[in-house]
């Protein structure tokens, strides 16, 4: 695994690149020196933020080097020390978001029994939709729009807005497993 680095090096000059593990080739560099560390994105939009390899020089040491989080929900949902179990948890929940969003169908939500509500039998266009085992999705020409219980995610791109639909409805779990 190789990466080209175009934006770490610019935007954290003092990072030590030695400390850095081997980045799959396939992510992007979404590093920005605004933030604390730097940071990648896999294909599947799960960004990868690489901490600094000395703990004191970390803002939260207690989180781990590596950070995983979906930016749609804006939450972390790993964090460790270990290079391995983060490339491990990486694939873990890309193969778990391609199954669910294979489950996605295309739709005229005008036409579908949970959505009549929401769309007027007076509209003569369709209105494309996409629904998964857990939530829909609407659209209007290149742009989605996502909305789960008080969460929305407008005018993004149809990967983000089934990206958004995961990692809100993935936290949701989450809480409900953590409430009990």
């Amino acid at each position: 695994m190789t990466h080209d680095l175009p934006l770490l090096p610019r935007e954290f000059s003092f990072y030590p690149l030695d400390t850095l593990p081997d980045i799959p080739a396939d992510w992007e560099d979404t590093s920005w020196h605004n933030d604390a560390c730097p940071s990648f994105q896999t294909p599947c939009g799960i960004s990868v933020w690489l901490d600094w390899a000395d703990e004191a020089e970390r803002e939260c040491a207690a989180g781990g080097r590596f950070i995983l989080w979906w930016r749609e929900s804006g939450e972390d949902f790993f964090a460790s020390d270990d290079w391995a179990a983060t490339l491990a948890a990486v694939e873990k929940e890309t193969a778990a978001f391609e199954a669910w969003r294979a489950t996605g169908k295309a739709v005229d939500l005008r036409d579908h029994d949970d959505m009549t509500h929401c769309y007027r039998d007076e509209n003569p266009e369709p209105v494309m939709g996409r629904i998964y085992d857990q939530g829909f999705i609407s659209g209007e020409g290149d742009t989605w729009n996502c909305i789960v219980s008080t969460s929305d995610t407008g005018n993004v791109t149809l990967p983000e807005a089934e990206r958004a639909l995961w990692s809100l409805w993935t936290r949701k779990l989450d809480e409900a497993a953590n409430a009990k």
